[in-house]
């Protein structure tokens, strides 16, 4: 028997006083759309009726609800209503799984929180496409040993005759991994990748930055054979000159989790160069540069120059030229800038000659005055670094320092420690305390009779 038959009929109870029932159940009557119509109409118009004649509290509270009952069900005649409907496709909306901490849809490792009823009131229930890896419930996970595995969750949401699915796909993660099995898995996934149409026995150009992290949290570190033809980052080649042969160099990988660790090597042969003449002379060229003195540079040249290259690295002989050798002379070891005179352009001309074919680089350089005691003296001073071990630095000192005696443009440099029985003058003795310890370091910068002291405040850790 119908739900709203039912209704009816304890509605009719009350409008007749007990004495009135439907006959056949009303289902010949009001089969159709039309009839039900006139059906609803006519009870609904009953127990209003009916409502406005009783004085009985409890009797006008049940017929008030059978008002209510009826207007609805009229209305859908027997589909869900439109509230219904809207609020299921809220709850749809609004549904999400909840996650425990650091878990997502892309990664469970644990339990997950699927909700069984919507703030609008929807009863939401829900089914997995595999319940060995996720219950129903979502409370029992299990992850399998050697692959991630993908779940659909399937969420039905119902509110009276309304009903809507929404469906969530979570990916759960493969069981932890010892340090060992990461160490293996990143081992074996490591290779060296190539820039252009280089491989492994045909390397002309710089590789593609050599990994330093596995994918499942391995450190590499990488050692080359020969770093002066391809640098303990790949970023640097360094091709034979043409004759010498081509390199064999063995790149190895150093590859650790915590106390595991495992070596892979690659071997790659370096071709040597094939260039012309013009090439040659056009790569010397390229990488030419001039080695200035002190803190020197191209825009304030206050000393000689330490090094003008007189020969390529491609075989090229470069002899050069100044446009004022009697300011800066043409080997760079002689300067002379005239009485008077702050600054001046001086152009440093190199004439680069490979076999046949000869090219040349242009440099400008402005000669400035020398520096006075005391601006040379600020220079070094402001230049001043001390120099620390590995892993050590000013707040963290457990290893010998490095002081220098000289300033890079020229001043004497002297040291003295605060505390010699813990850091000595010069730096190469520390005798760890036994708590961490402030020391101060006082450089005194010195050129002629100017002189200055600089500070460095240093912490040396207590020996463990």
């Amino acid at each position: 028997m119908k739900r709203w038959l039912i209704g009816f009929m304890a509605a009719a109870m009350i409008v007749s006083g007990g004495s009135v029932v439907a006959a056949d159940g009303g289902s010949s009557k009001h089969g159709g759309k039309p009839e039900y119509s006139e059906f609803c109409q006519d009870i609904l118009a009953s127990l209003q009726e009916k409502l406005n004649k009783t004085k009985d509290d409890r009797t006008k509270w049940q017929i008030r609800y059978y008002i209510d009952y009826f207007k609805k069900e009229c209305s859908s005649n027997g589909s869900p209503t439109t509230s219904d409907s809207a609020k299921v496709a809220k709850d749809k909306e609004a549904l999400r799984i909840g996650y425990r901490e650091g878990d997502s849809a892309g990664s469970v490792t644990g339990p997950i929180s699927l909700p069984t009823r919507g703030a609008n009131g929807s009863k939401i229930a829900w089914r997995s496409s595999d319940r060995s890896v996720i219950s129903d419930n979502g409370q029992k996970v299990t992850r399998h040993a050697n692959a991630d595995k993908r779940v659909k969750l399937t969420a039905t949401l119902q509110l009276g005759r309304a009903k809507e699915t929404k469906t969530f796909e979570v990916t759960v993660k493969r069981q932890g991994l010892s340090s060992q099995q990461k160490v293996a898995l990143d081992a074996a996934a490591l290779a060296i990748s190539f820039n252009g149409g280089d491989r492994s026995d045909n390397v002309t150009q710089a590789l593609k930055r050599l990994p330093l992290k596995g994918s499942n949290g391995s450190d590499i570190k990488w050692y080359s054979s020969a770093p002066q033809v391809i640098s303990e980052d790949g970023l640097t080649v360094n091709r034979p000159a043409n004759g010498a042969g081509d390199a064999a160099v063995r790149l190895t990988a150093i590859v650790r989790q915590g106390s595991a660790a495992q070596v892979k090597s690659f071997t790659l042969i370096v071709k040597q160069l094939h260039v012309s003449d013009a090439d040659r002379a056009r790569l010397d060229k390229s990488k030419l540069a001039i080695d200035f003195g002190g803190s020197d540079n191209a825009g304030s040249v206050t000393r000689p120059l330490d090094k003008l290259p007189t020969t390529g690295e491609n075989g090229s002989t470069i002899v050069w030229s100044s446009s004022m050798p009697t300011v800066l002379s043409n080997d760079g070891k002689t300067l002379a800038l005239p009485s008077g005179t702050s600054s001046m352009k001086i152009f440093m001309t190199a004439i680069i000659t490979a076999g046949s074919y000869t090219d040349v680089k242009v440099f400008e350089l402005t000669v400035k005055s020398a520096l006075t005691d005391a601006e040379r003296v600020a220079a070094d001073m402001n230049a001043l670094l001390v120099q620390f071990g590995s892993g050590d630095h000013i707040s963290s000192v457990t290893k010998a320092i490095g002081l220098p005696d000289k300033g890079v443009n020229g001043s004497s440099v002297s040291w003295r420690s605060s505390n010699p029985s813990i850091v000595s003058d010069d730096g190469k003795t520390i005798n760890r305390p036994a708590n961490d310890t402030l020391v101060y370091m006082l450089a005194t910068v010195r050129h002629n009779d100017v002189s200055d002291v600089k500070v460095f405040s240093l912490i040396v850790k207590a020996r463990t």
